[in-house]
């Protein structure tokens, strides 16, 4: 099954950290789709920031190897920080500055805040180095189906069922080889036959590690449809389904010029939803 894990207090943590802006813009434009805190994990390998709502039911994780700094100076450990200040100081410092203009971040142990050097500006951003917040993380992930479907699409395919009804199955057949999202509508005795949309593709069309099970959870449709829309059009998503269990969904992030360069990789999961007629009204 599946769990969320708490971080862990780092008064110990430091950095010292060059990469290029838009490097930076990816690691943090996964937050914008919860409300609220961010963790910064500093690993000697990686650095990675995590965010989750209030309820936990959405989760994102950005993840950029070091060696995709230009400098990687880190003590291992993590802040919390609130990255919409972040996010609106990179977005004007893109009207004067490349996509390639080197940012530095600075912390040092004990400190209260976080210094972000920019070609235009000097942000400094408070963080709590004793983070007590849990965040989630699979805990293990128990196996199941994957399916690969071009964003764009994707996302005005949620978009639609978000629309029509407030909860999807999100599933996929082993035995007929299909991969389908199905909207969940309420039955009452008077109405026993309510009408229901339905997607399918085949498995072969959406290339990907499927196995031969079928399985199926259940969603917020609205949820996944704001997942997906900020996952940029052009990316190829990954889909990771297994029985009541988080949708955990997996893109890099739209900066990849190259073959070499190191993109962000970027992780969203969708917690399960229990259905009850109340639940699964139509919206329209």
């Amino acid at each position: 099954m599946w769990s969320w894990l708490p971080t862990q207090a780092s008064p110990d943590v430091s950095l010292r950290v060059t990469l290029d802006r838009d490097r930076l813009a990816d690691l943090l434009a996964p937050t914008a789709m919860v409300d609220g805190e961010a963790v910064l994990d500093v690993t000697s390998d990686n650095l990675v920031i995590r965010a989750a709502d209030a309820a936990h039911t959405r989760s994102v994780t950005a993840t950029l190897a070091a060696d995709a700094c230009s400098q990687y100076a880190v003590t291992p450990g993590r802040l919390v920080f609130d990255p919409t200040t972040l996010r609106a100081a990179i977005a004007a410092d893109q009207t004067v500055s490349t996509e390639t203009e080197s940012v530095t971040l600075t912390y040092a142990a004990g400190e209260s805040t976080l210094s972000v050097a920019l070609s235009t500006l000097t942000q400094e951003q408070s963080v709590d180095p004793t983070p007590e917040d849990d965040v989630p993380l699979l805990n293990q992930w128990p196996g199941g189906a994957t399916v690969h479907h071009r964003a764009k699409a994707l996302t005005e395919l949620c978009s639609y069922f978000a629309a029509r009804t407030n909860v999807v199955t999100v599933e996929y057949d082993g035995s007929q080889n299909l991969f389908r999202i199905e909207s969940v509508t309420a039955q009452s005795a008077d109405d026993a036959s309510a009408m229901t949309s339905t997607y399918e593709r085949a498995g072969s069309e959406l290339p990907g590690e499927t196995a031969a099970v079928t399985v199926k959870s259940t969603f917020d449709s609205a949820l996944l449809r704001d997942l997906t829309a900020a996952v940029p059009g052009d990316a190829r998503v990954r889909l990771d389904i297994a029985d009541a269990h988080p949708l955990r969904l997996a893109w890099t992030g739209s900066h990849t010029d190259n073959e070499v360069d190191t993109p962000v990789e970027i992780t969203a999961l969708l917690a399960p939803r229990e259905t009850s007629v109340q639940d699964d009204d139509e919206t329209g």
